[in-house]
């Protein structure tokens, strides 16, 4: 790996997860056809959803959206090994990507991980988000989505916590800039000798993972922040990388990546990118605040800090503004049928 690929960079702000797969596949582009269809088939491949069993509300199938606009779910997902083996945890990360295909733009919502929501069949019960992918994989976790955001998805793409300290490992590390408060946890964790100063440090992969996942000093909207720097200082190093070298880390990173999409599908899409401005990619979070939309933290079930919000009409109306330019959306029966059923379920947590 060059000295150039260590350099120092500003970061900003804003970019997620997915960027690592769009900058594989752009960069894999230069490899040639053949050669993307040997590598794509390196990822665990799961059988596509159709509309009737991902849990789509009858009125969002029919609510007039922008059908320019592509939308897919992205999950991180904290497991300790490759796609498709025993490990799978619950997605650290869920994100609905929204590609829009005459603006040739990209957009990025971050779902809060500890939302209180309905998981359906076959838990139906309550609980937190990112527990339907632990009890139930890609499958659980978008229908949990589309009946709680009142999305209309049926392809994901899963890449694992994992995959994430592999390919940091593969680049040489990574340089990050710690706060004081960031610093004092890597030293108290025996993760990174920081002696409590805030400052830039080259952490290693198992250290950037530590990095992705660390919410212990503040909460999960800062995590999702922390994400974003590593995902951005991760891209900036791969524009220093030949050719060679990305075409290495792709054979490294690609067992632990898992999809629903086809080869075709994928190779369609790594076209229309080459075309798309990654530079100025919209984020929002989903709900967009922290303390003001979180009404309480309820424990149910044993799982303690499962957030209920103030107004879940709100988050989803927000979401399609976001997403779709819809302003006052009408949320449906569907959606608003949980939301009430949480507030008589969890009513004198409410008081």
């Amino acid at each position: 790996m060059s000295t150039t690929v260590r350099k120092k960079r500003k970061l900003k702000k804003g970019v997620k997860i997915l960027l690592v797969i769009l900058a594989i596949f752009l960069l894999l582009a230069a490899g040639g056809q053949l050669f993307i269809g040997s590598m794509l088939n390196k990822m665990n491949k799961t059988v596509a959803m159709a509309q009737h069993e991902a849990g789509i509300a009858e009125e969002v199938r029919r609510t007039p959206v922008n059908k320019n606009i592509f939308n897919f779910l992205l999950f991180g997902a904290d497991r300790s090994t490759v796609s498709g083996d025993e490990g799978m945890e619950r997605a650290d990360a869920t994100k609905i990507i929204s590609l829009d295909k005459v603006h040739k733009t990209v957009k990025i919502a971050s779902l809060q991980r500890d939302t209180m929501v309905w998981i359906p069949d076959p838990v139906n019960d309550f609980s937190k988000l990112n527990h339907a992918y632990w009890w139930g994989d890609a499958d659980l976790a978008i229908r949990a989505v589309n009946l709680n955001y009142d999305m209309n998805i049926t392809k994901y793409v899963t890449f694992s916590m994992a995959g994430l300290e592999a390919m940091v490992e593969a680049i040489g590390g990574v340089d990050i800039y710690l706060t004081a408060a960031e610093s004092k946890y890597f030293q108290d964790g025996h993760i990174k000798q920081t002696n409590y100063k805030e400052g830039t440090f080259h952490l290693s992969g198992h250290e950037a993972r530590a990095y992705a996942q660390l919410r212990e000093i503040d909460n999960d909207y800062h995590r999702m922040n922390r994400q974003n720097v590593l995902i951005k200082t991760i891209l900036s190093q791969l524009k220093d990388c030949s050719v060679k070298e990305i075409l290495g880390l792709v054979e490294t990173v690609m067992p632990y990546i898992e999809t629903n999409f086809t080869n075709a599908e994928i190779e369609l899409w790594l076209t229309r990118m080459l075309t798309y401005d990654l530079k100025n990619i919209e984020t929002q979070d989903v709900p967009k605040g922290d303390e003001e939309d979180r009404w309480t933290e309820v424990e149910y079930n044993g799982y303690p800090y499962i957030s209920i919000l103030r107004n879940y009409e709100k988050m989803i109306q927000d979401l399609y503004e976001f997403l779709y330019g819809i302003k006052d959306y009408s949320i449906s029966k569907q959606a608003a049928g949980i939301q009430d059923d949480i507030y008589q379920k969890f009513a004198d947590k409410l008081k």
